[in-house]
């Protein structure tokens, strides 16, 4: 372990709004941060070079003292004029750090690190562009293959990532940490029923319904779900709606275009970004959960599932075989019938046997662990 007392910055600029996996990444990393190191200085960064979250200001956690948010007593109004009409102010004023650790694929300029920590969670926008935005690929391509060349450590959250950093981009094998991801404790938290109904009245949702959580992007294959609970029995159909959560995405046209095309309205409800403190009754109450993603780095929604004693369908690709081995079923996302069979098993089952490994698999992992071995990774590297 390092002995002198370590400056180090941490991007937080995802941690806003309907926060993703990214986001939810970073948060967990400095609240566990903020609870296990007392010794090291961290400045948290809300907004960072080009990435400019206009809630950034509502992002205020309870921190100790060796934590600071960066121009946190600055006015917002000040910072939005600085951040819009100069330029240069965005990379300007930052501090130097003896260790900088960029959670959002962007790298900040050399004079500002002394070592710079870069976490990389996949490479789809390498390997299914078809899934991306332009903006988002140039972005995430150019910080990755910065990344290989200048970061003294690139952080994987799972081997599969790893694997495709040496396999895509060369990346030096001992260069690569591997630090897997987990779900919050809410999620393994028991909810009265009467919390429930008052929680899924808000969202005007009933029970029994199927539940799916992910952004409305290509890459989660939200189309291919909806087309194979098309294909289940009518009378299941009729019994359970299929519930999908999530922020907006992109790319999804296509998906309401299908919903209205086949009258599916009633039985398929899109209720957008759920409230973090709500999602627990979502897969508590759940016939099952469903997640036929074409590609994960790690895929944290299906945890989620488990740790809620909700039978859990994945897809058999990427990393989510190496994550939930045998505490899910597994289907394959390109095929509409194999995820339809795979749902209607579900739907026809106690599923007791799958929820006891579910829950088994799922407290293999925890935050606290990941980022023991973070903070492990930035003593190590001074």
């Amino acid at each position: 372990m390092a002995n002198k007392k370590l400056n180090i910055g941490i991007d937080a600029s995802f941690v806003h709004g309907e926060n993703s996996g990214t986001g939810e990444y970073t948060k967990q990393l400095i609240k566990h941060l903020s609870e296990l190191d007392k010794k090291n200085s961290y400045t948290i960064f809300p907004f960072f070079t080009y990435i400019y979250n206009n809630s950034f200001k509502a992002y205020h956690p309870k921190l100790p003292d060796n934590f600071h948010i960066f121009w946190k007593n600055i006015p917002k109004r000040v910072i939005d004029i600085l951040w819009n009409k100069f330029y240069m102010f965005r990379t300007l004023f930052l501090p130097h750090f003896d260790i900088f650790h960029s959670t959002t694929f962007t790298i900040p300029p050399p004079s500002s690190y002394a070592k710079l920590i870069f976490t990389v969670y996949d490479v789809s926008f390498f390997t299914h562009p078809q899934f991306h935005l332009k903006e988002n690929i140039e972005h995430c391509l150019k910080g990755t293959k910065e990344a290989v060349k200048r970061a003294d450590v690139i952080i994987a959250i799972s081997e599969h990532t790893k694997k495709d950093l040496i396999k895509y981009f060369d990346c030096p094998e001992n260069k690569i940490k591997v630090t897997p991801l987990a779900c919050d404790e809410i999620f393994y938290k028991k909810i009265n029923q009467t919390e429930k109904n008052k929680v899924l009245h808000k969202y005007k949702i009933t029970v029994p319904f199927i539940f799916h959580l992910g952004s409305l992007e290509p890459r989660k294959n939200t189309m291919g779900l909806i087309k194979a609970y098309r294909l289940l029995p009518k009378k299941l159909q009729n019994k359970y709606h299929l519930v999908i959560g999530g922020g907006k995405g992109w790319l999804n046209s296509s998906i309401y275009d299908y919903i209205r095309k086949y009258n599916l309205s009633t039985n398929i409800k899109i209720i957008g970004y759920i409230n973090n403190d709500d999602l627990p009754i979502f897969y508590q109450s759940a016939k099952c959960f469903v997640y036929p993603s074409f590609y994960e780095g790690f895929g944290i929604p299906p945890l989620e599932a488990m740790a809620s004693d909700c039978p859990t369908l994945v897809s058999n690709n990427s990393s989510l075989p190496e994550t939930y081995q045998e505490g899910a079923i597994y289907c394959k996302s390109n095929d509409i019938e194999d995820i339809s069979n795979k749902m209607e098993q579900l739907l026809m089952s106690n599923n007791e046997d799958l929820i006891k490994k579910g829950k088994i698999q799922a407290k293999k992992f925890s935050w606290n662990k990941c980022i023991k071995k973070t903070l492990n990774i930035y003593e190590k590297i001074f």
